[in-house]
């Protein structure tokens, strides 16, 4: 069961999760411990506007334990923080840091050490971001957002996300063991258009389930994945053209 969830920015479908963990420990018979929650501060003022107008949910910790991202910064003392200490400990984290990325206000990224000698980064929704890359150094595992298509890098500029090349390039950056993309736009509904990352980058689908010692299979699911959803890539490539095109033609003119 989930024991912690990370918000990079407000989601509103936060309450449906709690609402379907309560149901499922109860479906379970298991006891209703609560789950750390990691959210930026403007998470304040919208759960109290939610208990205020809809319902009660995590006033009395029954839902989650709150730690707020400026409280867990590369900038702060986490010594400092008894709830940190406790998540810690209940998880196996030598360390936690949120990272202040190049998104919206107030956006992080998420950087885990566990005791058993691993590294987890999370880029949250970000631009390429040097803060992460430095704080991620030689991770285990880094978690990518990857928006948009490479033709499309001016748009991911203008929205502050990151395009497929540029996520695969952080990785290479901050040497980590394995890149596992994610956070495609809906313009690619069943698989990204991008070449063949190389054998340490993978790409993520919603309710995928991985263990770290299989990440190295992810690569060898590129080719098939690819012939199983050929007529859509082939869509998406002409796309690309007449975006192409588009963009030319305006400059010409």
């Amino acid at each position: 069961m989930t024991k912690l969830f990370f918000l990079n920015v407000i989601f509103q479908g936060l309450m449906r999760i709690f609402q379907e963990r309560r149901r499922a420990l109860q479906t379970l018979g298991e006891p209703q411990h609560p789950m750390y929650l990691i959210a930026p501060l403007p998470f304040m003022s919208w759960i109290n506007h939610y208990r205020l107008n809809c319902e009660n949910i995590g006033i009395d910790n029954k839902d989650f334990i709150l730690l707020l991202c400026k409280d867990l910064s590369v900038f702060s003392n986490e010594e400092r923080n008894q709830q940190l200490n406790s998540l810690k400990k209940n998880l196996g984290f030598s360390q936690l840091q949120v990272v202040p990325v190049l998104h919206v206000s107030r956006s992080y990224g998420l950087v885990v050490s566990h005791k058993d000698d691993w590294k987890l980064v999370y880029s949250g929704d970000s631009m390429p971001c040097d803060a992460l890359i430095m704080a991620g150094k030689d991770a285990t595992l880094l978690i990518h957002e990857a928006t948009f298509d490479d033709e499309l890098h001016q748009e991911a500029k203008r929205k502050r996300h990151s395009t497929i090349s540029q996520a695969v390039d952080v990785g290479r950056e901050m040497n980590a063991s394995f890149n596992l993309l994610t956070h495609f736009s809906q313009r690619y509904p069943k698989i990204p258009l991008m070449d063949n990352g190389g054998e340490k980058v993978g790409i993520a689908f919603d309710h995928m389930k991985v263990r770290l010692g299989d990440l190295k299979l992810l690569p060898h699911l590129s080719a098939p994945l690819q012939a199983l959803f050929q007529e859509e890539l082939e869509e998406m490539k002409e796309k690309q053209k007449r975006h192409k095109r588009n963009r030319l033609g305006g400059l010409i003119e």
